[in-house]
């Protein structure tokens, strides 16, 4: 994938999986085949997976799963990214991160390294750096980051068996930086409401209960009719009206009598307000002025008696 930013401002790149690569006795002639190349401009690249495939390389061919080495102005933020792959016969065409050139600013740490082994000759991150404390020492970066295996479901096969989400028991669990993350996962799942900060694209309690992708919570029923105290089946939260245009309406739920705190959020991840309000059991009606806000997706997430729900909505004026 590349990515060049050349609009100004600045981009997060996440939550990507990328699988690169071709079979053991596969023969690649010439060139470089990337999994993330950053090609310029402000960018940062949080909770991505990338796995680089065993490559037999001929002539000049070669396999980085990211690389920014080719502009020298801008920023480069690559956080909580899981960058993995299987070591070819020869490690000199083959590397899990490239170095950056002189005069970018670049911020690298909390990743998981893994080249298929770790051992001295394996656990080559790029052609010059033998070990990954030798990278460390040598460029300054990945201070908390860890050199293990990741532990992905099925990073090799036939492509319609690939599966680049984590295992049970992964090491990738609460390892990650919550100054650089995102709201969701790979799947849509509010990163929050897990093991915070996993790292890579796939968040889960990958140490207890598995938490399965969730289904579209958002609805789009215009009607206000009364519905029972919900049981634990059934939604807390729904708007009346989606799209809207300056003001969201909310059917809230509630299990209980009590105080629901809802919570705006943008699709980076920032939360913008949230907002106390009074509930009584059965439905609730909750209007929440956001005329102020740009149009776009948000998320709002209900914490309500022990139970929380998030949901996506669009604000359009026209």
């Amino acid at each position: 994938m590349e990515f060049n930013n050349a609009g100004g401002g600045t981009i997060t790149v996440d939550n990507n999986m990328v699988r690169m690569g071709m079979g053991t006795g596969s023969r690649y002639q010439g060139g470089t085949v990337f999994g993330i190349w950053d090609l310029g401009g402000n960018n940062r690249y949080l909770h991505n997976t990338v796995y680089i495939q065993d490559y037999q390389m001929a002539n000049e061919g070669g396999a980085i799963a990211f690389t920014s080495a080719e502009h020298s102005s801008g920023s480069t933020v690559v956080m909580n990214n899981i960058f993995s792959g299987s070591k070819p016969a020869n490690p000199k065409s083959y590397g899990l991160i490239d170095r950056p050139v002189s005069g970018l600013s670049f911020q690298c740490d909390y990743n998981i390294y893994y080249p298929g082994d770790t051992s001295a000759s394996g656990a080559r991150l790029y052609a010059w750096d033998s070990t990954f404390a030798q990278w460390q020492a040598s460029t300054g970066f990945d201070a908390h980051s860890r050199l293990t295996n990741p532990l992905l479901v099925r990073p090799e096969g036939a492509w319609q068996d690939l599966d680049l989400h984590l295992q049970h028991g992964t090491p990738a669990e609460s390892a990650g930086t919550a100054s650089y993350t995102t709201l969701l996962d790979y799947d849509g799942q509010v990163r929050a409401q897990l093991t915070p900060v996993d790292i890579g694209a796939d968040a889960d309690n990958f140490n207890g209960v598995h938490v399965p992708p969730p289904t579209d919570t958002t609805t789009h029923d215009t009607t206000s009719a009364p519905r029972p105290v919900p049981t634990d089946s059934m939604g807390l939260v729904r708007p009346n009206g989606n799209p809207f245009s300056t003001t969201l309406t909310l059917l809230i739920a509630s299990p209980v009598t009590g105080t629901a705190q809802i919570s705006i959020y943008n699709f980076s991840g920032n939360l913008l307000f949230t907002l106390p309000v009074s509930v009584i059991p059965g439905d609730n009606t909750v209007q929440i002025p956001m005329a102020q806000l740009p149009d776009g997706n948000y998320l709002v997430k209900v914490d309500i008696g022990g139970k929380h729900e998030t949901i996506q909505v669009m604000k359009k004026s026209n």
